[in-house]
């Protein structure tokens, strides 16, 4: 079935070399270079798109606690601020806002175009490997 184990396994891995190639070309790094500086100039030091998510969920355990944060305790034994609560959220909102903005002009122009030229040398180089895996 798609070619067996052995192709899919040589062909996940390539995939994650090929997810790592994006992530490092010269460009990518740049533009999210660039990202960080848009996000520092709406009011948040983050070096990575990454980060937007995990320091909202900082936010989030220092409100609730780290057990509700993770889903551990629900209802009536999660004790909080509500105000407090609240108020991440309109922050999360306006972070969000910002990241999204920031992504859009920094990074999903430049993410599209390196995709492409990658993926599109890749699927020549590796074109016999696809020719294994069948269709189900």
């Amino acid at each position: 079935v798609f070619g067996g184990a052995a192709v899919l396994v040589s062909l996940q891995a390539k995939l994650t070399e090929l997810d790592q190639r994006i992530k490092s070309d010269p460009r990518v790094v740049e533009a999210i270079r660039l990202w960080s500086g848009c996000m520092r100039t709406a009011g948040y030091d983050l070096a990575h798109p990454q980060e937007v998510d995990a320091t909202l969920y900082r936010k989030l355990e220092a409100v609730v606690g780290k057990e509700a944060a993770a889903g551990k305790v629900r209802g009536a034994a999660v004790k909080y601020d509500a105000s407090a609560l609240a108020a991440l959220q309109g922050q999360e909102l306006i972070m969000v806002a910002a990241d999204i903005r920031c992504e859009v002009q920094h990074i999903n122009p430049v993410e599209d175009k390196v995709r492409e030229e990658l993926e599109s040398a890749f699927r020549e180089e590796n074109a016999a490997l696809f020719e294994q895996v069948s269709a189900p």
